[in-house]
């Protein structure tokens, strides 16, 4: 399932790298350049960079599962 509308900002941030952590529960998470997992760490970026990461965000349910899932992202 394709997360399309995810968007991070950090008004003290600039054009300085942060550090995003993207966690599910119950399912995997996939993104461009990186291979389906739960806890989800990309190198330090740029707020631009992180956002065209995070267009590319996938999730995909843990096999027979049918109760809520999460997505935890944190910006740092």
């Amino acid at each position: 399932m394709a997360i399309t509308s995810v968007t991070i900002s950090d008004e003290d941030a600039g054009n300085e790298p942060i550090r995003l952590t993207i966690v599910s529960e119950h399912g995997l998470i996939e993104a461009e350049g990186f291979a389906a997992t739960k806890q989800l760490t990309p190198s330090d970026a740029n707020l631009i960079s992180m956002n065209v990461l995070l267009k590319s965000l996938t999730f995909t349910p843990d096999e027979g599962y049918t109760g809520p899932a999460n997505i935890q992202i944190a910006v740092n």
